[in-house]
Formats: structure tokens, sequence, C-alpha cells
């Protein structure tokens, strides 16, 4: 499997195809391990069982995130066809932000000098519950005064990424601290994401 990297519209299907097989493999050694002790001792009551019963932990573990990661709807192809026929180059696909009380699917992403776009295909989804989220994550790092917004309805938020303008590369180069607020504000929202 070649990794795809965070933000992609392969990310989410090659996560969940690594996180399935590391879960099944933690699992199958553990239950290997547990099973040449009871063949080789005669009863459960040995040191393998115990060791066995430890490698369950990074187990689970790994089963819950396998679990997270079955339950990220991600983007339709619908959407990301109909996205990338707007040329938006520097736009972030599938990512899945958690919180204590509340999971956000986020279809598409888009960072600008001073916004953070999103859309969600997820009908449940609260828009004010994801916009303070991100705030308040923004705010905990020093990013203030970012304003975040979240569409539920496709066609708005194509009409919205149409008044984007497209930076050319000129405007890309001159841009360097604007460039690296963005970055960190980037490398941010992927640490808060699956």
């Amino acid at each position: 499997m070649k990794r795809a990297p965070k933000g992609s519209m392969l990310y989410l299907p090659y996560m969940r195809k690594r996180e399935t097989v590391k879960t099944v493999i933690f699992f199958a050694v553990s239950l290997a391990i547990f099973v040449t002790g009871l063949i080789f001792s005669g009863t459960s009551a040995n040191l393998l069982t115990v060791v066995a019963v430890l490698g369950c932990l990074p187990s689970g573990r790994s089963a819950v995130s396998m679990i997270m990661y079955l339950r990220a709807g991600g983007c339709s192809k619908q959407t990301f066809e109909a996205i990338e026929g707007l040329g938006i180059k520097e736009g972030f696909y599938s990512l899945y932000f958690t919180s204590y009380s509340e999971n956000y699917d986020i279809s598409h992403l888009v960072l600008t000098e001073n916004s953070i776009l999103a859309y969600s295909e997820d009908e449940r989804i609260k828009e004010d519950g994801f916009e303070t989220h991100i705030r308040e994550m923004l705010a905990q790092n020093g990013y203030r005064d970012i304003h975040v917004k979240l569409w539920k309805n496709r066609e708005a938020y194509l009409q919205r990424l149409r008044q984007i303008p497209i930076p050319g590369e000129e405007e890309q180069k001159e841009a360097g601290d604007g460039r690296e607020k963005k970055e960190g504000i980037l490398r941010l929202l992927f640490a808060v994401s699956l």
C-alpha cells in the first residue's frame, strides 16, 4: 500500500485499510501467543497468557483507531469532481475532527488569508459546534481573528469557492508571513483531525 498524504482524497481509504490490517495482525499475534502457551502447558495459567493479555492493549488501541477511520465518511466522488473543476489547489479533503462532545466529518476545507472555509456532507453536523471548536483550538494555539465558516449546502459552498481568487506564483512567493501562518494553521488542523 502506498501512503496517501493527509488531506488528499485517498487518505481515508488508505488509513481504513492500514488500521484494519494492523488490528487483525495485533489480535492474531495475541491469539497465537495464547494458543501456544495453552498447547505447551496444557492450561491457560501460564506466562504466555499474561503476554497475550498484555498484547491486547495495543490491539484494543488499534481497534479504536480502526473504528474511528471506518466511521469517517469522507468526501463523495461527486463533490470531489465539482471542487476539482473549480481549480482550487490548496483544498483538503476528508478531514475528521474530534472533540470531547462531537465529531465533525468535513468533506472539504480551504484556508484563505484569514478564513477557514469548510463543507460537510454529514447532515447531522452542527455548524456552530464545528465553528466554535475550531476557533477555540486556533485561539489556544495563538491564532486569533480567524473566521471559520461551515456549509452543508454544496452549491452555496461551491459558489463561495468561486469567489476566492486563485493566487499566481508571484503572489505566493511574496506572501512569506502569511504563508507561514497558513502552514501553522494547517499543521494544527491536521494534528486535531484523524
